[in-house]
């Protein structure tokens, strides 16, 4: 991975649409961005989320 600025984007929608559940999504695509200055670095992206709502979380 090089240095910059990268996004992700997580398809919530599709999750709600797949799973065996009765709740729907207010979210449809979830942009996570985030920034890397070292190429040998690893990276985690977690999220999480509900129907109505996320957060993410970085680890040090």
């Amino acid at each position: 991975m090089e240095e910059g600025t990268y996004q992700l984007l997580f398809d919530v929608s599709s999750y709600y649409e797949r799973a065996e559940s009765t709740d729907t999504s207010f979210l449809d695509t979830v942009p996570v961005r985030f920034k890397t200055s070292d190429p040998e670095e690893h990276h985690h992206v977690p999220l999480l989320f509900s129907p109505g709502g996320y957060t993410t979380y970085r680890w040090s």
